[in-house]
């Protein structure tokens, strides 16, 4: 079943239809300079990505526009698959092979940061395909989400985010796509497509969509206007 991309309203002041670029542009990493095994990454601000490869056994990071990354933490050796922030500027990384959390000491401005103190947080589950909203303490979650547009289901989804509305992205793995869904909704909407995996992903204040694909490229898709042409008979 052909399934077409999204044209969203816009969700904040102002009208008219929006969509993101489909092509995108590459933000880091070409063939000479990839990262191995790409599985994460963190957007800081506007401008700096916090990235992480699942053999690189440290994390970088990488300026918008600048020639190179930079290691910010040892060579542990671990297998990491996520990096995640406190509103303190404290960094998180996993090992997957040795179970384990690591935390590093804020060398950052916690005024960068753009987190919010709830009592709920989104949970993706490759394995299970499906992306659980849970309820600190519940026995269950109060959301699940699996549908997607046009019939499908997601397939192995990672990365995650929320935007400043309430609208969750998901990095749909192994049906090499983006879905959004809306505030609230269980029904996904497909946004962006590609030709390798997308492993995680991040947003601006724009609203701008950043994309790890699974090859180690950064892309981002600019959110945009449809202006539509309306012809009278």
């Amino acid at each position: 079943m052909h399934c077409n991309k999204t044209e969203i309203d816009k969700p904040y002041a102002g009208a008219g239809n929006y969509t993101w670029n489909q092509t995108g542009i590459i933000l880091a990493d070409t063939a000479s300079s990839t990262i191995p095994q790409a599985f994460c990454a963190f957007l800081l601000g506007n401008d700096t990505f916090y990235i992480c490869g699942h053999t690189l056994g440290f994390v970088q990071s990488w300026v918008t526009g600048g020639a190179s990354r930079t290691a910010v933490t040892n060579d542990t050796g671990d297998h990491i698959d996520n990096i995640s922030f406190d509103k303190n500027g404290n960094m998180y990384t996993n090992a997957h092979d040795k179970n384990l959390v690591r935390r590093y000491a804020s060398k950052l401005s916690a005024l960068l940061l753009n987190l919010f103190a709830s009592n709920q947080i989104y949970i993706s589950d490759d394995t299970g395909n499906a992306v659980y909203l849970w309820i600190f303490g519940a026995a269950t979650p109060s959301i699940t989400c699996t549908q997607v547009n046009c019939g499908s289901t997601l397939q192995a989804p990672r990365g995650i985010k929320i935007d400043t509305f309430g609208n969750l992205y998901v990095a749909d793995q192994n049906n090499i796509q983006v879905v959004m869904y809306s505030a609230n909704s269980t029904m996904g909407t497909i946004i962006l497509s590609f030709t390798a995996r997308p492993m995680d992903l991040a947003l601006d204040s724009q609203l701008n969509v950043y994309v790890l694909l699974d090859n180690g490229k950064l892309y981002k898709h600019k959110l945009i206007k449809i202006n539509y042409v309306h012809a009278f008979v």
